[in-house]
């Protein structure tokens, strides 16, 4: 069919208004590149996969579409050597391979009563372990799961710990009557990711320790407690391993998709 014949059928409108049906951009994308059937077998195939659609949300209910991404530029992107998918791509990997699993398992009973369609949903392939994986490392918020490795869990653990330990430490310091004048304010902050006391600036040398930084008023001075250096050390060690890691296991799961 020419392009004249569907520039008078008005055939983009009809794509248009399918278009708002569609429950991805991939299925945007397809609509768009629809051309009218001429093949009289091929439309009457197609017309009685439309009946059974229709019927099937009329008995049955609309399919479980809910969660479908389109996902093609994710897949691109995983074709190219040595990347790295983020935690939100490889959700939607999940959940659109969950989508897949769904469908199949709704359409399970469909071979007698939508036998076109049937067909059609068991070519569908599912991606249980997969799922599984990545469900099994990530959150539904993109956050990593301690659970994600042994390795990671350890970090997380000890980080906590030593974590615990500079707090206490640092607690101590506000609490001593030693040094009373000279802290700012009885808190505990970060400066350069280190933690740090907030000291009056006239006061700086009266708490042994590294500056590492001052407030933008110039009155107050935050001093890295010397008793704590060696544990900011080990901390900021721990959560550069806890980066590695995250990274090992989002390139795993990106071998995985």
């Amino acid at each position: 069919m020419n392009a004249e014949i569907e520039q008078i059928l008005e055939f983009d409108k009809i794509k248009e208004a399918i278009g708002k049906y569609c429950a991805s951009g991939l299925g945007k994308s397809l609509v768009e590149g629809l051309k009218p059937i001429t093949d009289l077998k091929d439309i009457e195939r197609l017309l009685d996969i439309i009946s059974e659609m229709r019927s099937i949300h009329i008995t049955d209910g609309a399919l479980p579409l809910g969660g479908l991404y389109d996902i093609r530029h994710i897949l691109l992107k995983v074709s190219i050597s040595g990347s790295v998918l983020e935690t939100d791509e490889l959700l939607m990997i999940a959940s659109t391979a969950g989508v897949a699993r769904k469908i199949k398992e709704f359409a399970k009973d469909f071979s007698e009563k939508y036998p076109l369609l049937y067909e059609i949903i068991q070519n569908i392939s599912v991606f249980t372990k997969l799922e599984e994986a990545i469900y099994g490392c990530i959150d539904n918020e993109g956050n990593i799961l301690d659970t994600a490795s042994s390795e990671l869990f350890r970090i997380r653990r000890t980080i906590i710990s030593v974590r615990d330990k500079i707090t206490r430490q640092l607690e101590s310091i506000l609490r001593s009557p030693q040094y009373q004048t000279a802290i700012q304010d009885n808190l505990i902050t970060l400066r350069n990711d280190r933690y740090v006391i907030p000291v009056k600036q006239s006061f700086k040398n009266s708490l042994p320790g590294v500056l590492q930084g001052r407030s933008a008023s110039g009155v107050t001075a935050f001093i890295e407690p010397i008793s704590v250096v060696d544990m900011n050390n080990q901390l900021h060690e721990l959560l550069n391993e806890e980066l590695a890691e995250i990274r090992r296991i989002l390139k795993d799961l990106t071998d995985k998709v």
